[in-house]
């Protein structure tokens, strides 16, 4: 729409580059792939079938590889990141900029919670858990509650995208919402445990929180092999998670302070970036006469 209307387009990434990044040197673009790269080549290959399919339904003329690819990051990308969590910053692509978090929530605060944190004061630390959408795992949720459940630990919990119910009363230390506010409960909480999505990932990180990440698909990996890269994470296989290794890497995180040191390392590297100002600032320049779409108009077709 925004090449047929000529208009200008900024989209919002997620925590890493998705698609491959140009090489500067001519050495490194020889050697073989490794998984992220061949990712990375083939996201862009699915992606780019699909804009042709998208384009000749609506008679706009074909793009060259290197077209697609400069046209599926629009006129402006704002990655959601920061040099230092960044891996090859500085092979990213023109009209990539790195804007920091602009992780958001709407303003208000959920009572139950507030008072269970304050109530339950005396059961120990606060571990957050954004359990996300695991299609092909059925055996985390029951992990969980096994190896933390009447421990003396605090499990707060967003359980809304499951994908299943909870046919089990949770145990007394469990605190479930479809939804909770991240920036009510990350204030208190030592370690988070989710599946390496944008939004808890950037939360923890702007937090100074250790994470327990068990990615399933989407950008998950990457930003798994990320956290784990700069050392404020540990990742398990969510096929092959059993309580003992989950208890395991729980206590590796929440108790071995060089995660929690790099995590803050990163959360010093977020907060001298405001992420909204920023990327506010550089959509006002794209509206103020900004490229235009990088593909043929509909009226050059």
């Amino acid at each position: 729409m925004g090449e047929i209307l000529g208009l200008p387009v900024a989209i919002l990434g997620f925590a890493t580059h998705l698609l491959p990044k140009p090489r500067r040197d001519t050495k490194q673009s020889n050697e073989k792939p490794d998984e992220t790269q061949e990712r990375a080549i083939w996201r862009l290959e699915s992606m780019s079938e699909r804009l042709h399919a998208v384009r000749n339904l609506l008679h706009l003329p074909p793009l060259s590889p290197q077209q697609a690819a400069d046209f599926l990051l629009g006129d402006l990308f704002l990655l959601q990141s920061v040099p230092e969590l960044e891996p090859g910053a500085a092979d990213l692509p023109p009209g990539v900029h790195c804007v920091g978090s602009c992780v958001w929530e709407p303003a208000g605060t959920d009572e139950d919670l507030a008072k269970w944190l304050d109530s339950t004061s005396e059961l120990g630390p606060v571990v957050y858990m954004q359990h996300g959408r695991l299609f092909h795992l059925g055996n985390l949720w029951p992990a969980v509650t096994e190896c933390l459940g009447g421990e003396n630990i605090r499990l707060v919990a967003s359980t809304g995208r499951m994908g299943g119910d909870l046919t089990k009363p949770p145990p007394f230390n469990f605190f479930l919402r479809d939804h909770v506010p991240q920036g009510q409960v990350l204030p208190h909480a030592t370690a988070v445990v989710c599946t390496a999505n944008t939004t808890a990932v950037l939360g923890s990180l702007s937090f100074g929180l250790p994470l327990l990440l068990l990615p399933g698909g989407g950008e998950q990996l990457e930003v798994a092999a990320i956290c784990e890269r700069i050392g404020a994470a540990l990742t398990l296989a969510p096929e092959s998670v059993t309580p003992e290794l989950f208890h395991a890497a729980l206590r590796e995180i929440d108790g071995n302070p060089r995660f929690r040191a790099s995590a803050r390392r990163i959360q010093s590297c977020l907060s001298a970036v405001q992420g909204h100002l920023l990327a506010a600032d550089l959509l006002e320049l794209l509206a103020e006469g900004g490229p235009r779409p990088k593909g043929p108009r509909l009226a050059d077709a």
